[in-house]
């Protein structure tokens, strides 16, 4: 037995070494459809470029398998840094074209990277000046989009396939957040928001503006929201904290729950279902129940001008007032 884990290990070892050396000659090389890079080089800053923020109204940046991170900057520029494996550094186009700075990087096919855990992500670092002020489209194949400051935008625009999208806080007339794979984190959102997660949570902490929320798999926290509310989810819960409500609040689940925490000083019409779950609500005497207690329907208020639909094929629904 000790013999076998020895030669186990040795085993072990000598395909890690081959690996290793594989990458590391081939990261610079083609074969057919597949182009290899990466090796045993350490991620470091391999470029950086700047433009003038002068007469730059829009942002477009597209990469593939890198984190992008914006971060403030001076006032008067645009800076882009690039901080790549010693193997993986390829051509980006960066240009301005009448307002629009595009920062693209060049596609490849196939690309395989060998080793990334021990020699880091590759990344873009995003350095913005505090008063710009126009919009940003950014996306990703995959890799994580990070922003820590506080930033006002026309709009904005962060797409990825498979990684998560993280902001601090931002406020723009549309916001708008995609994920195929991966998480969609706000710690403020002020404007239109649109987040769509196909595998994946999403959560707003704060900010003002209407919110259309979906994801296939995951669960949804909205808080301190005001505004037309619109969230499904087909396996997740839905938990909003709703400050003040626009003319539609809707939310449905295919399997999970629901909770609506509302103004009690609303005025508002009601139906939900619930094929197989509790409906639980703080105006029971203004709503009417089935037999079966798993649909209801009621006018809560005076002068009402907002309508609240749930459904929850398999799971709870409960709205309460805060």
């Amino acid at each position: 037995m000790k013999r076998t884990w020895i030669g186990f290990i040795i085993f072990l070892c000598g395909a890690i070494v081959i690996c290793a050396a594989s990458a590391s000659y081939a990261r610079h090389y083609n074969y057919g459809s597949l182009h290899f890079i990466g090796g045993f080089g350490m991620v470091s800053l391999k470029n950086t470029e700047e433009f003038a923020a002068n007469g730059i109204e829009n942002i477009d940046i597209s990469y593939s398998s890198e984190n992008i991170i914006f971060l403030k900057g001076e006032a008067d520029k645009i800076v882009i840094k690039e901080y790549l494996h010693d193997g993986g550094k390829d051509h980006t186009r960066m240009e301005v074209e009448g307002n629009t700075l595009y920062v693209k990087k060049n596609e490849r096919m196939n690309d395989i990277y060998f080793l990334s855990f021990l020699t880091g992500r590759e990344r873009i670092e995003i350095y913005l000046p505090e008063v710009f002020g126009g919009s940003v489209n950014v996306t990703a194949s995959s890799g994580n989009i990070t922003s820590d400051p506080a930033w006002s935008f026309k709009e904005f625009y962060a797409n990825v396939k498979s990684g998560n999208i993280t902001c601090k806080e931002i406020e723009a007339e549309k916001i708008t957040a995609e994920t195929s794979s991966g998480n969609i984190s706000f710690g403020k959102a002020q404007g239109e928001r649109t987040l769509t997660a196909s595998s994946g949570n999403i959560v707003v902490s704060s900010g003002a503006g209407d919110t259309y929320a979906s994801a296939s798999s995951g669960n949804i926290t909205v808080e301190g929201a005001s505004g037309n509310f619109k969230a499904s989810t087909h396996s997740g819960n839905i938990k909003a904290e709703l400050i003040s409500l626009g003319e539609t609040v809707g939310a449905e689940v295919s399997s999970g729950n629901i909770r609506l925490d509302i103004p009690k000083n609303s005025a508002f019409s009601f139906e939900a279902e619930a094929s197989s779950g509790v409906i639980d609500t703080d105006f029971d005497e203004y709503v009417f129940y089935n037999k079966k207690g798993n649909t209801a329907s009621g006018t809560y208020g005076e002068n009402v001008i907002t309508s609240i639909r749930t459904r929850a094929s398999s799971g709870n629904t409960e709205i309460k007032f805060r």
